[in-house]
């Protein structure tokens, strides 16, 4: 397009904006920027993990205490790396104090310990089950989201162990 021809597009877009104007139809029906100048503010987002929950513990007192002792020992196993050990505290918080505070985490976190263990099954039955003992808690929306990534780990476990052929014919 040569300069003149320009020039000439350029005194009619400048032009019609003008006539637009004569109209009342104002600058922002027919201006150059596409948005405003400020963008619209976007919706506020809803919390994916609500801080609340419907759910309520009611273990005694006794419970309670014992359910931190084992947590306690949990935690110690976990940080020597011995996984095993840690499990079988975090299943003596979910026999002896299921309805404490702290069963559904012990819950979460035994699923968490199976996981990295490479027993993706056991974690995502652990999940499933919190998700069932305690549906109103906040973990177990949490749980949605390590069930799908342990469903797709277990998946990939699954194809690498058979043989190619296998993997894709089931």
């Amino acid at each position: 397009m040569t300069g003149t021809a320009k020039r000439r597009l350029h005194g009619v877009v400048g032009a019609s904006i003008a006539g637009l104007a004569l109209l009342g139809l104002g600058m922002e029906f027919c201006s150059p920027h596409r948005y405003p100048s400020e963008p619209p503010k976007p919706p506020p987002r809803e919390a994916k993990v609500p801080d609340s929950t419907n759910w309520q513990p009611t273990a005694t007192e006794e419970q309670e205490s014992a359910a931190q002792r084992h947590l306690a020992a949990a935690r110690t196993h976990a940080d020597a790396k011995d996984l095993t050990a840690t499990i079988t505290e975090l299943d003596a918080i979910i026999e002896k104090a299921p309805n404490s505070s702290l069963g559904p985490n012990a819950m979460y976190q035994k699923g968490i310990a199976y996981n990295a263990l490479g027993e993706h099954r056991k974690a995502l039955d652990t999940w499933r089950e919190l998700q069932t003992a305690y549906p109103d808690h906040r973990l177990s929306i949490r749980a949605e989201r390590r069930i799908g990534k342990a469903t797709y780990a277990l998946f990939r476990q699954e194809r690498v162990t058979k043989r190619p052929r296998q993997a894709y014919n089931g």
